[in-house]
């Protein structure tokens, strides 16, 4: 049997999202369930696991969900433009993040390349920015 394939969107890169999926994700054992997709940027990913303690956390950069490596974290980047954190407040920039982060998992999913969404916390605020 092949493990699943879980895409899980940042959610608001200002916000937990970002430090919930580098905690969950650091236990090796989630692994062993399934093949975690991130759908959001591997440079908020690396700014917070500098601030997260004591985490052993690495992933895979990929280009798509085709495209991945399955004993892996995986981080499909879903924007090209710089995104600037400012932890806890609501931005466009952020809120345009967490669009695009659930708008290709969804996309994704549709096609049957990933088997199942986990969405982290969003801003509405944000997203109404964006």
């Amino acid at each position: 049997m092949s493990k699943i394939k879980i895409g899980i969107t940042i959610g608001d890169v200002n916000g937990i999202g970002p430090e919930i999926i580098i905690k969950a994700l650091a236990n090796t054992k989630m692994l062993d369930a399934c093949t975690p997709i991130v759908y959001g940027s591997s440079k908020v990913l690396a700014y917070y696991k500098n601030i997260v303690n004591n985490v052993n956390f690495s992933y895979n950069n990929a280009k798509s969900a085709q495209r991945v490596d399955y004993n892996s974290v995986n981080v499909i980047n879903v924007m090209q433009e710089e995104t600037i954190i400012e932890i806890g407040r609501a931005t466009e920039s952020s809120g345009t993040m967490a669009f695009k982060a659930i708008e290709q998992a969804t996309k994704d999913a549709k096609e049957g390349l990933i088997d199942a969404i986990v969405t982290t916390p969003i801003n509405k605020h944000a997203m109404k920015l964006a």
